[in-house]
């Protein structure tokens, strides 16, 4: 299971949107988004907050004439993270995330990704 490899960051005491482009097909099957922040961890899974978009998406390869385009799938996954979620992230440090997928018996996980986590200047939810 590939990710995109761009070096994300957190900002503490925020309630961000979190999109991960995977190139893999993730339909029907149970997908968990795994923060890491020192002791502290975040689940979020297609059972409760987490969504699976799925999207097919032409290919290059060229077509003879009459021939249909070809495409391929590729999944987004979304899901927001609450204030106190990532207030209880430790300041300027590094995270660590990882999806896991199940379907059939079959378990697959992703590399283990680092994401900076920045702090804000006053502490404490906003409301």
């Amino acid at each position: 299971m590939a990710t995109s490899t761009q070096q994300p960051t957190i900002r503490r005491g925020t309630t961000p949107d979190i999109v991960i482009n995977v190139n893999t097909d993730l339909t029907g099957r149970k997908v968990e988004l795994c923060i890491e922040s020192g002791d502290y961890q975040i689940v979020h899974s297609t059972d409760d907050k987490l969504v699976v978009i799925t999207e097919e998406i032409p290919t290059d390869e060229p077509i003879e004439e009459g021939e249909e385009p070809t495409t391929t799938t590729v999944c987004k996954l979304h899901a927001q993270l609450t204030q106190e979620e990532t207030l209880a992230m430790k300041a300027n440090s590094k995270l660590n995330v990882q999806l896991r997928a199940y379907s059939a018996g079959i378990a697959t996980a992703s590399n283990i990704c680092t994401v900076a986590v920045e702090d804000v200047l006053r502490n404490g939810k906003i409301s």
